[in-house]
This record gives structure tokens, sequence and C-alpha cells, in this order.
């Protein structure tokens, strides 16, 4: 497995710490830079970065992110794996009339909220290029291709709801009835969560575990980003096809709640392979 670290960097942070063909410039004020993660240029950006906090009081890059890559024989092997969608949209279904009761989440990371009705959302843009995407408050739809491909299978540990158009809340209290949104599907999770264990690590960047616990939240979320693989409890595993983490990502902010991972199966991986699914990729998920 190779894990790359990719970076966006101000031009002029850039022009100050490193090297002049370093990274890809992305218009004039911003440049890429890809490094293995646990290589000495990883480590050096990580002691610029937090040097600049220390003495500026600001980043060295604003954007992150991290990619594995796995040999054929890695993933082929891997008992299950994370799901890792591609795929952004917005508005939150919240915008677009699903109503959540908070009365019985937490007060302090708003984990576990209850859904109160149908799931709408404005889906006209997704299109037909993606069967999974997840809007930017983390609810994930998937396409009546995913559907089918999951059910024709017979995979287990997850059902399906209808989604439905945006509706305001003033049309729903009047009695008006929803418009099905053709084609998109609500993931229903069957199975018990798996229980998120060490060494599964999160904080806020590759180099901030974030110490003061700023973003943690016991029994609830781990932290605001996953920076590792998932390593999960053999013993919370049931041996469905599907599952989500018993700890979320993330945070409370406006619209936006921690978010459990996805897991599948390798038996649901190689058959969403074969029927040409689109939208992800996947991690592998280890099991202790």
């Amino acid at each position: 497995m190779q894990e790359l670290a990719e970076f966006r960097v101000p031009e002029d942070n850039a022009q100050r710490y490193l090297r002049p063909n370093e990274g890809k410039l992305l218009g004039d004020s911003v440049r890429k830079v890809i490094v293995p993660l646990r290589g000495e240029r990883a480590q050096y950006i990580g002691r610029i970065d937090k040097a600049m906090h220390r003495e500026e009081d600001r980043s060295f890059f604003f954007g992150w992110h991290i990619v594995r890559k796995y040999t054929k024989e890695e993933l082929r092997n891997a008992e299950l794996l994370q799901i890792i969608i591609k795929r952004t949209f917005e508005p939150a279904a919240e915008e677009c009339g699903t109503v959540y009761d908070d009365y019985n989440a937490c007060r302090l990371c708003g984990f576990d909220r209850k859904q109160m009705t149908e799931l709408f959302l404005s889906v006209g843009r997704l299109g037909t290029r993606t069967d999974i995407a997840r809007t930017i408050a983390g609810e994930v739809v998937v396409s009546a291709h995913f559907a089918e491909t999951w059910e024709r299978h017979e995979l287990t540990g997850l059902g399906f709801r209808q989604v439905y158009r945006r509706m305001s809340r003033r049309s729903q209290l009047a009695g008006k009835q929803p418009t099905a949104a053709e084609g998109w599907y609500q993931i229903v999770p069957l199975s018990k969560p798996v229980e998120v264990v060490p060494p599964t690590r999160a904080g806020i960047h590759p180099f901030d575990d974030d110490e003061e616990g700023e973003y943690r939240c016991p029994g609830h979320v781990l932290g605001l980003n996953l920076l590792s693989e998932l390593t999960v409890s053999r013993e919370s595993y049931e041996g469905r096809d599907f599952a989500v983490t018993n700890l979320g990502f993330g945070c409370k902010r406006g619209l936006l709640r921690p978010e459990r991972r996805l897991v599948i199966s390798q038996r649901a991986w190689n058959c969403l392979l074969r029927d040409k699914v689109r939208g992800f990729t996947v991690e592998i998920v280890h099991l202790v």
C-alpha cells in the first residue's frame, strides 16, 4: 500500500519554503503538492506548518487529502473495505424539507439525531454518471442501479427507502403528496455497527491529532477527520455485507453533523465492481 498526501499551498508560502519546481501551480495563487505521507517532505511540510502556526498564527497549507493506493492482491485479500464516496452535493436535506428531531441527540456533538420525515432532496444535478453520493450534511443516496445490484445478488445488511423531491414544510403540513425522485434511494443500515478500535487515528490534519480534544466526543465522535485506515473489532462484526461504524467523524456546525463511515464486505465489493457501480473508491478495513 502506498500512502500519498496532497496539500494545497498558497503560492506565497510555496515560494518561501518549497523547491522552485516542487508541485504543480493551479492558477496563479495555489500550488498542489503530492508527497509520500510518511516521507521526509511530508515531515518537512508538517514542521513548517507548526512553525507558521506558532510564529504567524496561520497555516502553511489550506487544503489536504490522503490517497491510499493498493495492489490488486491487497484488495483481494481484504475481508472488509470502507466505501469512499466521490460525489458530494448540495443543498442538504434539511434545506429541502426533511425534518430531524434533535431531542435525543447528543447536545455536544449532535450525533444520532432522528429523521422524522421522508428524505427530501434536490437530486437533479446528480445526473447518470454516479451511483452513490452524499450531501454536504452526510445524507447518502444511491441510484436504482446500485439498489438493484445489491438486491439481485442478495447482499445483506442494507435496505433502501425512496427519496422524494424537494418539498416545503408548509406543503407537507398542508397534506400535499410528495413527488418521488425516481431512481434514487436513501440507504438504511440493517446490521449492528462495527466498533472502531485502535490504531485508528483521527485528528484535524495529518500533523495535528487534536490533543486538546476540541473535536472529540466520548462514545460518539473519534475526531474531526479520519487520518488512517479504519480498524474495527472482529467481535463486533456480524458478518453481513454492509455495516456502519459505531463512531462518527466530523463536527456539529450549522447543518453539518458527524458522520459514520460505511463498510462493505469483499463479496459486496466484487458484486458492485462486476455490475459497474460507479461513484466510489475503497480503502482496506482491518479487523482485530
